[in-house]
C-alpha cells in the first residue's frame, strides 16, 4: 500500500509539472521590451524642480562601444523621462556611480522613477546612492496637497556594491504597489500609489552615473 500510495503521489507530481510546462507554452510570461536610451528617442530632459530653468546642454550620452547610458551629472538637476506612460510592469535598470579619487565618501545621488507625472512633479523614486543608501520615497498628492513619503527606515538590509560596480534594480509597479530590489534582494515595497499609471525616469543630480540594459516587463 505505501508502494502505492508513493507511485500515486509521483505520477500525480509528474503531471502537475507537465501540465505547468503546457500552460507556459500557451501562455508565455510577457517578453522584455529593451528602453535603454541611445539617441534620446522616446525619451526627453525635464528640469527638477518642474518651475526651474533646463540646461541647454545635455549631460547625457550613450557610448554605443560598451551599450551604456552615459550621463555627466554636471548640467543640473534633470530627469530623463520616458515619453510614454505605463501601467503594470518590471522595470530592470542596471546602475554605477564613477569613483572620484581623493575622495573615497562623496554624497553620490540619482535616482529611478516610476508612476511618475508627466512634469515630474509627482512619483515614487528607487533611490540610488551607495550602500546603505537605497530605498523608496514619493511626492503625491492628497486632497490637492503634495505629500512626501520617506519609507527609508522601512528598508530591509542592502548589499550595494561600491563605485565602479554595477548593481541592479528591479521596481515592480502593479496597482497601487511598488516593490524594489536591488541585486536580487527585496529593499523594500510602498503599498499605497495613487495613481494606476505613469511615466518612467532616470535622474540626474550632481554626479556621473552609467546605466546600462534598461528594459520593461508589461504584464
Amino acid at each position: 500500500m505505501l508502494l502505492l500510495t508513493r507511485r500515486l503521489s509521483l505520477g500525480l507530481l509528474a503531471a502537475a509539472v507537465l501540465a505547468q510546462a503546457a500552460e507556459s507554452k500557451v501562455n508565455p510570461p510577457p517578453a522584455w521590451k529593451d528602453l535603454t536610451p541611445t539617441l534620446m528617442k522616446s525619451w526627453t530632459r525635464i528640469p527638477i524642480p518642474s518651475t526651474a530653468t533646463l540646461n541647454p546642454d545635455n549631460q547625457w550620452h550613450y557610448d554605443i562601444a560598451t551599450h551604456t547610458l552615459i550621463c555627466d551629472g554636471d548640467r543640473g538637476h534633470e530627469m530623463l523621462r520616458s515619453d510614454r506612460q505605463y501601467g503594470d510592469f518590471t522595470l530592470h535598470v542596471e546602475w554605477r556611480f564613477t569613483p572620484i579619487p581623493g575622495n573615497p565618501q562623496p554624497r553620490y545621488n540619482s535616482g529611478v522613477f516610476v508612476r511618475s507625472s508627466a512634469d515630474g512633479m509627482y512619483f515614487v523614486q528607487g533611490q540610488v546612492g551607495p550602500g546603505p543608501s537605497v530605498w523608496l520615497f514619493a511626492d503625491y498628492l492628497v486632497d490637492g496637497k503634495k505629500v512626501r513619503v520617506n519609507l527609508r527606515e522601512t528598508m530591509t538590509a542592502q548589499k550595494t556594491l561600491p563605485p565602479g560596480e554595477w548593481n541592479t534594480f528591479e521596481m515592480t509597479a502593479q496597482g497601487t504597489t511598488v516593490t524594489l530590489k536591488e541585486n536580487g534582494d527585496a529593499i523594500g515595497t510602498f503599498d499605497k500609489v495613487p495613481v494606476a499609471s505613469g511615466y518612467i525616469g532616470l535622474e540626474a543630480e550632481g554626479f556621473r552615473i552609467e546605466f546600462r540594459n534598461v528594459k520593461i516587463r508589461e504584464f
